[in-house]
C-alpha cells in the first residue's frame, strides 16, 4: 500500500548534507509493515537511511511537531523577520551561502560573511532581542549550507536575520546569502494509540529531489483466525476473507471506544457460518487484500470483503453471516405450482445484448501496485470483441484470483441470465437466501405435478393418473421440507395411465402423517426438475414471501479456475428464437437500371432449425418473402425501390410456429442507399519514401470510386470528413495509389467509397501510420540508413544505446577517470579530451542502372567536423578500384555506379555522432504520358505482365489509372526495367484494360 503522510515533511542540514525527515501513516489496527520500497527500488538501497516503526506512540528519531517557514535571500543588510507558532521551544535557521571569488589565475578565493540572528518573545512584556552572530565561509564553487539550532524556551517568537556587510560586486565575485527556512519545534502532544506510523530520516543530498512521493510497503493486518475448531484470541497475518470479514464486523476499539469497523458484539455474529466459510476460502484459495482510503459505508466494506470470498452478506439467521457460492449444495425443497401463489411465477431475461468480452481490473504487485487486467471473450464469440464489460475487483491482488473472477463473471453472464421470481405463503418460511431448491412449472418445463394421496415405504398413490415410461423419476417434497428422488415403476403390471407407483428408493426418516401435503413431480431422465439457487427473499406482507432465483448449474462452479481458455458449454434448454436481425440493401444491375435486393442476417439461439420471413410495405398486407430451412440464418429477396417495411421472422414453419415472432421496422432507401466501405486498407512506405496505399473496394454496381483523406494523429478529436485533407484529386477507381504525400509524421488515413449518385459510404476505414521523410521530386535514389540499421561498414563507431538512430564514436576513458562530478566535463571525456577523435560510415555501393548526371544531397545531425566523400565507376569493379574524393555540395557527378561515405573528426572534447542520416541522388526528371491506351496491344501477356512503351533511360515512378472497370480491379508493378505492369479484375484474374499511365524518370 501507499501510506498517507502523517505530518508535513521537513529538511535539516547536518555537516553540509541535507537530511529529509518524513512521517507516514499506515492506518489503524495490529499491523506488520515490511518490504519498504520507493517506486521500484528498495528503501535499503538508498544511502543514509534511518527508520522507525512507531506503534501507538511518538517517533523518537527526529522531532514530530515542526513548522517550516520559508525565509528569503539576504540581499542587503536589512532584517528579514519571521514569526513562530505558540509553544515553540526551539528553532533552527537554515543558511545557504554561495560565496567565492576568482583571481587572475582562475583560482578560487575564500570569502566570508557575518550574519546576525536575533529572537525575542512576542508580547507586551518581551525582554528584548537576543543576538547571535555566525560566520558563513566558503572557498569553492559549491554552496555552503549551515543549520543553526537554538533552544529558546516555550512561547511565540519573532526571529529576524540579516547580513552585516553589503554583497560584493564584480564579474569574478559570487556573494549571496539565503535565509532558506526557519523551523519552529513544538512538543508533540498527539495521541497515537492504535496507529502504526513510519518515521523516515534519509540523506537527501545527491539522491532525492523534494519529498518521497512513491513510498510503499507490504502491510498485513493481523486478525483472529480459525484454528483447531475455534476462533483464536490472538492475532495472526491472514488474507482469508472470512477472518477479515469477522474482524471488521467486530471492530477496532481504542481506550474502550470504537475507532473503526462495525463494532458488533460476538453474539450478533454467526461464528459457525463464518468458520465454515473460512475453511471453504482456504480450500478455494480465496484472498482479500484491501486498503480502505476513502469514506464508505460498513455495508459496502463488508460486501467487498464478502465478494472476494464469493459470498454475500446476510442477516437471515438474525446474526451477521454470509451466503457463499459453494458447489454441490444439497437441495432443501421442491417448489411446484401447488406451493406457488397463483399468478406470481415469472421468468425474466434482462434486456440488452451481452458484452463480447469480460475484463477484470485488479491491483497488481508485479506492476508496482498499479492496475492490470485479465480478459476473456464471451462463449461462442466469433471474431474480435467489440463491446466490453469491465469489472474492478477490489481486494484482489493476484492474477490467478483475477482470472478466476473473470471466468466466473463470464459464466454468470452465460448461465445466470434467466431470473425466476415467485411468491409463496407460510411454506416459504423454510427457505433462505443461498438455498438450492428444485422448481417445476409449465413456463419452464411443462412437467406433471400434483399431491400425494397415500404414502408407505416404497408405495405412493397420486392424485391423478400418469403415464410411466422406462426412465421415469419422481421428486417428492415431503411435509418437513426434505426432497426425496427415486426412479419409479407401475405398482402393478398393465398399460396406460395409473395412479399407483412403486418407488425404487425407499422413503426414510419421519413418517408423513398428512400425505396430501406431499408434493410430487414426475419427470423423465432427460428433463429433471430445474435446480434454482435463491438469491433474494423479501416479505410481501405477514403471510407472503417473494423469492428471486437463478439457475444452479455445475458448469458455473466448474468455471472457478484461472484458466482463461476454459470452455463454457451451452447447456441452456431454450426454444428457438431470434436474437438480432441485421438488414442491408444491395443494388442489382437490371438492364439499364438497378433493382433493390434486401439481405437479412439472423443471430439465433436455442434449437434453431429454420423459420419464415414476411414483409409488409407501408401498412400493407404481409407476404412471405423467404423460407429458412436446415438451420439457415441468411436470406435475400427482391424489394420495392423505397418504402417503410415491417420485417417479421417466426421460428418454425408456416404450419406451426416454434417460437416467438421477432419484428423489426426498416426503411428501404433504394438508389439513395450508400455503398459499403472499403476494406483491407493498408499503407506501405517504400524505400525511396513513396507512400503506397492499397484497399479493396466494396461490391457495389453503382460504385464510382474511393476517396482518401488524412489528418494528423495528434490532432486530438478527429476532424469531420469535410475538414480532413484530400490525398489526391478526383476519384480512385483502382488500387493501389502511390504518392509522396503527406510529409513525415504520424497521420491517420481515412477511406470512403462513393457511388454514381454522389452518396458516400456511411462507414469509413481508418489506418494510423508513422511515416518517414518524403521522396524528393527529382530523386532517383533515396536512402535513410539510420532507419535501416546502418547497412554497410563503419569505422570507430557503434550504434547508440539510448534509443536514438545514431552512430557514435567511443572514448578511451574509464569510470576511474570520473572520480568527481566537477571533473565530468563532457559525456565523452574524463578530463576533457579522451573522446573519440575519428569515426566513419560507408553505406553499400548503388547501381543507377544507367549512366546518369546527378547531384548528391544529404541531411542529418552531426557532432564533429564532417567530410562527405564519393567514388564512382562504370562498373562495380571500377567503382571499388576508384579513389575517394571529397564531394562539395552543389557539384554534379556522371556515372552508373556510386558510393558515398561520411568521415567525422574531433578533438576529444565531444562525442562524435551521426544521427537521422538520409541521402539521395538527384537528377533532372522527365515525364511521359500514355493516355487511353489498351494494354492488350502491348508486348507480353495479361498473366506475365504487359510491357509499357517509353523512351526513358531510367524509370522512377509509375501512376496507373484503370478506365471503366468494375469494383475490385487492381494493378501491380511487375518490374521497372523493363517497365511491366499486371492488371487483375474483381475476382483476382489477370486482365487487360484501357489505362492512363504517367511514367517519370530520367531521359535517355
Amino acid at each position: 500500500m501507499f501510506p498517507d503522510l502523517a505530518a508535513a515533511a521537513y529538511t535539516e542540514f547536518v555537516d553540509d548534507q541535507q537530511l529529509l525527515n518524513q512521517t507516514f501513516h499506515f492506518g489503524l489496527g495490529d499491523l506488520d509493515v515490511d518490504n519498504l520500497m520507493v517506486g521500484s527500488s528498495e528503501l535499503a538501497a538508498y544511502e543514509g537511511v534511518t527508520s522507525q516503526i512507531a506503534r501507538g506512540g511518538r517517533v523518537t528519531i527526529f522531532a514530530g511537531n515542526v513548522d517550516t517557514i520559508t525565509g528569503a535571500v539576504l540581499e542587503r543588510t536589512d532584517w528579514v523577520t519571521r514569526e513562530t507558532a505558540a509553544n515553540t521551544n526551539s528553532i533552527a535557521i537554515d543558511l545557504v551561502g554561495d560565496l567565492v571569488g576568482i583571481d587572475d589565475r582562475g583560482e578560487f578565493l575564500a570569502r566570508a560573511v557575518d550574519v546576525d540572528i536575533q529572537w525575542r518573545r512576542r508580547g507586551p512584556n518581551s525582554p528584548g532581542w537576543v543576538n547571535r552572530t555566525v560566520t558563513i565561509r566558503n572557498d569553492s564553487r559549491s554552496p555552503v549550507r549551515r543549520t543553526i539550532r537554538l533552544n529558546i524556551g516555550d512561547g511565540r517568537w519573532e526571529v529576524r536575520v540579516r547580513r552585516l556587510s553589503e554583497p560584493r560586486e564584480g564579474t569574478r565575485e559570487r556573494d549571496e546569502i539565503q535565509f532558506a527556512a526557519l523551523r519552529a519545534y513544538q512538543p508533540d502532544t498527539g495521541d497515537y494509540t492504535g496507529q502504526t506510523r513510519l518515521a523516515l530520516r534519509i540523506q537527501a543530498s545527491g539522491q532525492l529531489s523534494g519529498r518521497l512521493d512513491r513510498l510503499s510497503a507490504t502491510v498485513h493486518q493481523k486478525v483472529p483466525v480459525y484454528r483447531n475448531g475455534s476462533w483464536t484470541g490472538g492475532n495472526a497475518r491472514s488474507s482469508n476473507p472470512a477472518a477479515i470479514f469477522r474482524w471488521y464486523a467486530r471492530g477496532i476499539f481504542l481506550r474502550g471506544r470504537l475507532a473503526a469497523g462495525v463494532g458488533l458484539a460476538r453474539a450478533r455474529i454467526d461464528d459457525d457460518v463464518l468458520a465454515a466459510w473460512y475453511l471453504w476460502c482456504e480450500a478455494q484459495g480465496r484472498a482479500c487484500d484491501l486498503v480502505l482510503q476513502s469514506a464508505t459505508t460498513h455495508d459496502e466494506v463488508l460486501g467487498t470483503i464478502a465478494q472476494c470470498g464469493r459470498a454475500a452478506m446476510t442477516w437471515a439467521t438474525g446474526r451477521l453471516g454470509v451466503v457463499y457460492d459453494e458447489a454441490g449444495v444439497d437441495v432443501t425443497g421442491l417448489v411446484t405450482p401447488g406451493s406457488i401463489l397463483e399468478g406470481s411465477f415469472k421468468v425474466d431475461w434482462p434486456p440488452g445484448g451481452l458484452a463480447d468480452e469480460i475484463v477484470v481490473r485488479f491491483v497488481d504487485p508485479e506492476n508496482d501496485w498499479q492496475y492490470s487486467s485479465v480478459r476473456r471473450p464471451r462463449p461462442g464469440l466469433a471474431g474480435t470483441p467489440v463491446t466490453s464489460s469491465t469489472i474492478t475487483a477490489r481486494g484482489i491482488t493476484s492474477r490467478d484470483h483475477a482470472a478466476m473472477e473473470c471466468n466466473l463473471a463470464a459464466a454468470r453472464q452465460h448461465y445466470h441470465r434467466r431470473r425466476y421470481t415467485w411468491e409463496m405463503s407460510h411454506e416459504g418460511r423454510a427457505f433462505m437466501k443461498g438455498d438450492v431448491v428444485m422448481i417445476t412449472h409449465s413456463l419452464i418445463d411443462g412437467g406433471m405435478v400434483g399431491r400425494a394421496v397415500r404414502l408407505s415405504g416404497t408405495g405412493i398413490t397420486l392424485d391423478r393418473a400418469v403415464d410411466v415410461g422406462a426412465e421415469a423419476w419422481l421428486a417428492l417434497r415431503r411435509t418437513d421440507g426434505r426432497v426425496h428422488m427415486s426412479r419409479v415403476d407401475r405398482a402393478a403390471s398393465g398399460r396406460g395411465p395409473t395412479r399407483d407407483l412403486r418407488l425404487r428408493k425407499r422413503l426414510e426418516g419421519p413418517e408423513d402423517t398428512e400425505p396430501q401435503d406431499v408434493l410430487w413431480r414426475l419427470y423423465d431422465t432427460g428433463v429433471p426438475p430445474r435446480k434454482v439457487r435463491i438469491t433474494g427473499v423479501e416479505p410481501v406482507d405477514d403471510r407472503r414471501f417473494k423469492f428471486t432465483g437463478i439457475d444452479e448449474v455445475d458448469e458455473y462452479h466448474a468455471a472457478a479456475t484461472s484458466d482463461l481458455s476454459l470452455p463454457l458449454p451451452d447447456i441452456m434448454r431454450q426454444t428457438p428464437r431470434v436474437v438480432t436481425l441485421s438488414l442491408t440493401e444491395n443494388l442489382v444491375r437490371v438492364s439499364a437500371g438497378y433493382a433493390v435486393e434486401l439481405e437479412a442476417v439472423l443471430t439465433v439461439a436455442g434449437d434453431w432449425r429454420g423459420g419464415i420471413i414476411t414483409m409488409a410495405i407501408d401498412d400493407g398486407p404481409a407476404t412471405t418473402v423467404a423460407t429458412l430451412t436446415n438451420g439457415a440464418t441468411r436470406a435475400r429477396w427482391p424489394a420495392p425501390g423505397n418504402g417503410n417495411a415491417t420485417i417479421t421472422v417466426v421460428p418454425g414453419s408456416e404450419i406451426s410456429a416454434a417460437g416467438r415472432a421477432f419484428v423489426q421496422p426498416y426503411t428501404i432507401r433504394g438508389a439513395d442507399f450508400p455503398p459499403g466501405h472499403p476494406t483491407n486498407f493498408l499503407i506501405d512506405v517504400l524505400g525511396d519514401g513513396t507512400r503506397r496505399l492499397r484497399w479493396t473496394p466494396p461490391d457495389a454496381p453503382h460504385l464510382a470510386g474511393v476517396v482518401i483523406r488524412y489528418f494528423p494523429t495528434a490532432a486530438g478529436t478527429p476532424p469531420e470528413w469535410d475538414n480532413m485533407t484530400r490525398l489526391h484529386s478526383g476519384l480512385l477507381t483502382a488500387s493501389p495509389l502511390e504518392t509522396v504525400e503527406p510529409a513525415q509524421g504520424a497521420w491517420t488515413f481515412v477511406a470512403r467509397a462513393i457511388d454514381t449518385n454522389g452518396n458516400l459510404s456511411e462507414r469509413d476505414t481508418r489506418i494510423k501510420a508513422e511515416i518517414g521523410p518524403q521522396r524528393q521530386g527529382d530523386a532517383i535514389l533515396w536512402r535513410c540508413p539510420s532507419a535501416q540499421g546502418w547497412p554497410g561498414t563503419s569505422q570507430g563507431a557503434r550504434p547508440s544505446n539510448d534509443g536514438r538512430d545514431a552512430l557514435e564514436g567511443g572514448g578511451v576513458y574509464t569510470w576511474s577517470d570520473l572520480d568527481t562530478w566537477s571533473t565530468w566535463v563532457s559525456w565523452g571525456a574524463g578530463a576533457g579530451d579522451e573522446g573519440a577523435r575519428f569515426m566513419a560510415y560507408t553505406p553499400p555501393p548503388e547501381d543507377l542502372q544507367t549512366e546518369v548526371v546527378f547531384a548528391l544531397q544529404w541531411s542529418g545531425e552531426t557532432e564533429g567536423a564532417v567530410t562527405v566523400q564519393a567514388r564512382i565507376g562504370a562498373t562495380r569493379a571500377a567503382l571499388l578500384r576508384a579513389a575517394w574524393v571529397d564531394h562539395a555540395a552543389g557539384t554534379t557527378l556522371t556515372a552508373r555506379w556510386v558510393q558515398v561515405r561520411w568521415r567525422l573528426r574531433g578533438d576529444g572534447s565531444e562525442l562524435l555522432s551521426l544521427d537521422h542520416l538520409c541521402w539521395s541522388i538527384i537528377a533532372p526528371s522527365a515525364t511521359r504520358r500514355l493516355l487511353d491506351r489498351n494494354t492488350a496491344q502491348w508486348a507480353g501477356s495479361a498473366a506475365s505482365g504487359r510491357e509499357v512503351p517509353h523512351d526513358l533511360a531510367l524509370v522512377t515512378d509509375v501512376d496507373v489509372t484503370l478506365q471503366s472497370v468494375g469494383a475490385g480491379w487492381t494493378w501491380s508493378l511487375a518490374s521497372k526495367s523493363p517497365l511491366r505492369i499486371k492488371i487483375f479484375d474483381g475476382q483476382g484474374n489477370p486482365a487487360d484494360a484501357v489505362v492512363d499511365i504517367i511514367v517519370r524518370g530520367i531521359a535517355a
